[in-house]
């Protein structure tokens, strides 16, 4: 029955974790705290994936994005294993199939062609020799073609000729139904484009770390509620804001965190870019304030 109360100004000289069960009031406080921090002025990023938070901070304040309606980021800004990350690939020959398709699909990007590459009946020589031509500028490709392309993909050397092959095309159908389905939102595809007429989330998350006095919320739930989606924004934005300099600290808001710390198609814990602003966002001025339901359930770091 013990009264407990803290001060925001002093709450974050460390990172923050609120651990409890469901309907035990984590929502409530972690709300009750960031409330406080940002009337203190203090800045806060505040990552939602349910849209649950929408409507609990003020817009003079607090600056909303909502992820692909007005808000969108382009698909060469993403790194392969974050590619990999969002759409689940369980094994290594999944991955390096993805790799081979967005390879592919950057060559075409860059020779204006809007179609997929079609491998099969080309010289193998040749067509290697063309796609190596695809240099690290050359990032950005259509999403949209991925599934097609991935299936272009199942091809086998036939005397120094690409020759369509059967058992690779079984091999690659789940990865083209599992791509399918996410593509299958229309606002995951009005995410991952290069739209100058919409926010650029980078830019914005760029804009937030060297402003004062100001909070960003961003609203994730209108691309679906897919673990995937979630554990590839935080990385992205981790990694984003760790590679900068000179940031004004603030306070990196996730709540229910342990929604993104695994897929259900690996052992391995993805978010390799949260565990890093664990271990060095303090010395940048990011301190995390977490929640979660069991601490088990997130890295150990």
């Amino acid at each position: 029955e013990e009264e407990v109360s803290l001060k925001p100004s002093t709450l974050f000289d460390h990172h923050l974790f609120v651990v409890g069960a469901t309907n035990s009031g984590k929502s409530t406080s972690a709300l009750s705290i960031l409330d406080k921090v940002i009337i203190a002025n203090k800045k806060t990023l505040i990552i939602d994936p349910t849209g649950e938070y929408k409507d609990s901070f003020p817009e003079q304040k607090v600056k909303k994005l909502n992820l692909g309606i007005d808000t969108t980021i382009s698909p060469g800004k993403l790194s392969m294993q974050q590619w990999s990350m969002l759409f689940e690939t369980n094994s290594n020959t999944q991955s390096a199939v993805l790799a081979e398709a967005i390879h592919s699909l950057r060559y075409q990007q860059k020779r204006g062609q809007t179609s997929c590459l079609v491998k099969a009946g080309q010289n193998i020589a040749q067509l290697q020799q063309q796609l190596a031509t695809v240099s690290k500028t050359d990032t950005d490709f259509d999403i949209s073609l991925l599934p097609e392309q991935i299936a272009a993909e199942s091809v086998s050397e036939n005397r120094g000729v690409y020759g369509y092959d059967t058992f690779k095309a079984n091999a690659n159908s789940y990865l083209v139904q599992k791509v399918t389905y996410q593509l299958g939102n229309t606002n995951f595809l009005n995410f991952f484009n290069h739209n100058l007429q919409l926010l650029n989330l980078l830019d914005e998350i760029n804009s937030f770390i060297h402003t004062p006095d100001v909070s960003l919320y961003i609203n994730a739930s209108t691309l679906g509620a897919s673990e995937g989606i979630g554990g590839m924004i935080i990385d992205l934005i981790c990694n984003y804001v760790l590679s900068q300099s000179n940031i004004i600290p603030f306070v990196f808001f996730i709540d229910e965190v342990h929604r993104y710390t695994k897929s259900q198609y690996s052992e391995e814990e993805f978010h390799k870019g949260l565990t890093l602003v664990a271990r060095e966002g303090r010395k940048k001025g990011i301190f995390l304030f977490l929640t979660s339901q069991n601490p088990q359930d997130v890295s150990p770091v």
